[in-house]
């Protein structure tokens, strides 16, 4: 198996054993996997980040960053679908985060990430 044949199956295991654990019993995955995993902070950010340039790296072999971006697209509009079962929740939280006075310094590793991504794609497809 490739890099990212492995990257997909690792997904497709995940995904399909949380689906079951929460078809069960929705509890189980947020006491044992979601909430320590919010509870570790700095830790789960820098361990998310680490996996991601990783996936990243495998990806880039086979893929453009274009490419990628495509697909980024794909899964965040997914990922919204999941979201907007919670309209109400989803908007209060949106409404503590304008409130937030330390948001862009809580942020700002993922503002420049998102930046230097955007501006790599933009520099692929016009120059």
């Amino acid at each position: 198996m490739t890099p990212i044949e492995i990257i997909a199956l690792v997904v497709a295991i995940v995904t399909i054993i949380k689906i079951l654990v929460v078809l069960k019993d929705p509890s189980i995955w947020m006491r044992k996997i979601s909430l320590p995993v919010l509870k570790s902070g700095t830790a789960g950010m820098v361990v998310s980040l680490v996996l991601a340039a990783l996936v990243l790296r495998y990806l880039l072999e086979s893929l453009t960053i274009v490419e990628i971006y495509a697909v980024t697209a794909f899964v965040a509009l997914l990922i919204m679908t999941g979201f907007m079962a919670y309209p109400k929740k989803l908007a209060t939280l949106m409404e503590q985060f304008g409130k937030d006075k330390h948001l862009i310094g809580k942020s700002w590793l993922q503002i420049l990430i998102w930046l230097a991504l955007s501006i790599w794609v933009l520099k692929e497809l016009f120059f």
